[in-house]
This record gives C-alpha cells, sequence and structure tokens, in this order.
C-alpha cells in the first residue's frame, strides 16, 4: 500500500453485478480504527451498473480479494448513500448502513455516523466523502489529468 497502515486511502471500485457482464463503480474509503477497520462503499450519482445495495456481496468479495490482510480481522463493511447527491433529492440526507454477510444472507442495520465511529475508533469527519467524487461523471476515469487515487 502507498500510504501507512493508520491512514485512510480512497479510490474507485469497479464491481462484477448480479448478472453476466453487469459491473457497477463505487467510491470506496478504507478507514483503519482504534477498534475496527470501516470499508465505506459510497454509491455514486452516475454508476453505470448495479447499486452498491444490489451486489454488495461482490463488493465485499473483491475486499477481501483485495486487502486479505485488514478484511480478515473485525472489519465494518458500511453501505453509504448520500440521497441528495445520488437521487436528487433536495432535502437529500447521508445515508449509512452496517453490513453483515453471513451464511445466512445479507443484513443491513441502519447507523449514524456517530455510532459508526464510536464501533471502529474512528473521528466522524473521516466518514465524510466530498460531493464532488460522489457526482463522478464514468467518463472522467478514463481522463488521466484527473486520476483517482489508487487504493494500493
Amino acid at each position: 500500500m502507498s500510504k501507512p497502515d493508520n491512514e485512510a486511502q480512497s479510490g474507485f471500485l469497479v464491481y462484477a453485478g448480479r448478472f453476466p457482464g453487469s459491473i457497477g463503480i463505487c467510491h470506496l474509503r478504507i478507514i483503519p480504527g482504534a477498534r475496527r477497520t470501516v470499508f465505506l462503499a459510497s454509491e455514486l450519482a452516475n454508476n453505470p451498473g448495479p447499486s452498491v445495495t444490489n451486489s454488495i456481496e461482490n463488493i465485499w468479495k473483491n475486499i477481501q480479494n483485495e486487502f486479505p490482510d485488514l478484511s480478515a480481522h473485525d472489519s465494518l463493511l458500511v453501505e453509504h448513500y448520500d440521497e441528495k447527491v445520488v437521487y436528487g433529492e433536495v432535502n437529500g440526507r447521508a445515508r449509512y448502513d452496517e453490513v453483515c454477510i453471513g451464511t445466512d444472507g445479507v443484513h443491513w442495520r441502519h447507523r449514524s455516523p456517530d455510532e459508526i465511529a464510536e464501533l471502529a475508533g474512528i473521528p466522524v469527519s473521516e466518514l465524510v466523502v466530498a460531493k464532488e467524487i460522489l457526482n463522478l461523471n464514468a467518463c472522467a476515469l478514463e481522463d488521466t489529468s484527473h486520476e483517482p487515487t489508487s487504493l494500493h
């Protein structure tokens, strides 16, 4: 990794959907905390494929493959939607859901930013993702003058 293990990293993650040939893109922020490492998967306004929610199992598999040391321990997978950016809701808010993937399926639990910060031992400010990032035009990923930060 290009950053020390105690610093947050962020970039874009391309993931497979449930159907052959379908792919999506999300913003992934990895936040090492005093108690748990947070994997914050944020939905993009212009995601060309399946949503973070509909592909969360594949997103988690990608995370486990790319970051086996970080994801093997007591990590916290969190879905993040900024309703104002993603859905255009005038009074939209940021929504965070803890995701638990087990043998009995996927379970989501709504959490406030304060709850997530407490569970992980991180500042609440680490959970904020700039609106410019969430409003990414997928074609901008091809523009080398604005390369996203690499997760490695």
